[in-house]
């Protein structure tokens, strides 16, 4: 059974905007399991097709999220059953995990793919898309500016962090979401920290803090 769902379960209508949306984005919270997954459902194809609903094919970084909150605006029933169908292995091979040089434009369009949605299927931008933002920001480091294969030096990392912070200042899509953002209402030490090391510009501070969790989780 999921950890947001102990027991079968039906939605409708404004439960789903209600109950089923801010799930997509729970990453956060450990104590459910979120929906970002387009494989962790089935779907009735006429929905698809009449709301023409597709993959944003800018987007290689969330592209599951965009689409199964574009889906959830446009269903009108949602069932769980508490009986395992699908299982998803997660490898130090995968996507996840690689050396991504991109990965600032790749956040990037993904800040502009999910403003953009939320605009057009009339939705407020949730507490829980901006700690998901959040987490995708902190992935710039993760994945590309400290990732072990990455060969940038002292300068050039300088030039990069440069580029950070004039996307969290100047892009119209990520300066929204980056707005939005409130210290007080982030769950938990870890975003609160993240948060305030992006404010006050100390990226070799969480470079560092990075290192030091790579090191606890035994991360190549």
């Amino acid at each position: 059974a999921s950890k947001s769902f102990p027991q079968d379960v039906v939605y409708k209508e404004g439960q789903i905007r209600e109950e089923l949306i801010p799930l997509i984005f729970c990453t956060h919270d450990k104590r459910l399991d979120p929906l970002y997954y387009s494989t962790s459902c089935l779907i009735k194809k006429e929905i698809i097709d009449k709301n023409n609903i597709q993959f944003n094919p800018e987007v290689v970084l969330g592209e599951d999220v965009i689409f199964n909150l574009e889906l959830a605006a446009h269903v009108q029933s949602f069932s769980y059953m508490c009986q395992p169908k699908y299982e998803y292995c997660l490898t130090n091979d995968s996507v996840t995990w690689q050396y991504r040089p991109n990965r600032l434009e790749e956040v990037r369009l993904l800040c502009k793919a999910l403003v953009q949605t939320d605009h057009r299927i009339g939705l407020k931008v949730l507490s829980e898309q901006l700690r998901y933002i959040l987490g995708t920001l902190s992935d710039i480091f993760r994945a590309y500016i400290d990732h072990p294969k990455s060969e940038l030096n002292y300068e050039q990392r300088k030039k990069e962090y440069k580029r950070f912070e004039n996307m969290l200042e100047q892009d119209p899509y990520v300066n929204v979401v980056w707005n939005a953002l409130n210290y007080k209402e982030l769950k938990g030490k870890g975003g609160q920290l993240r948060y305030f090391l992006f404010k006050h510009r100390l990226y070799e501070c969480f470079r560092l803090l990075l290192k030091l969790y790579r090191l606890k989780e035994g991360e190549r």
